[in-house]
């Protein structure tokens, strides 16, 4: 049986900008998700209270392409909207 193709990147990729989610209701302690990217400030995930704007958990890529899981402590922030 063969491997899978390695996906990779000639040269990098480019930053182009950026996308935010309509705000939800925080309906469980915990938020799980797969990051990957740029280890930089300009290519981070964010999660964003709607109403103050104040970022509630932030986390950067590690330079390398495969998925990894995040895990964001959001007990204080249930009930209350976010925004990705």
């Amino acid at each position: 049986m063969r491997a899978p193709p390695r996906l990779f990147t000639v040269g990098g990729s480019a930053r182009k900008g950026s996308l935010s989610s309509v705000p939800f209701t925080v309906t469980h302690p915990y938020a799980s998700f797969l990051v990957s990217g740029g280890a930089f400030e300009t290519t981070r995930v964010e999660l964003v209270l709607a109403d103050t704007k104040t970022p509630v958990y932030s986390i950067s890529g590690t330079d390398q392409l495969p998925l990894r899981p995040a895990v964001a402590d959001l007990r204080s922030h249930l009930g209350k909207q976010i925004f990705i």
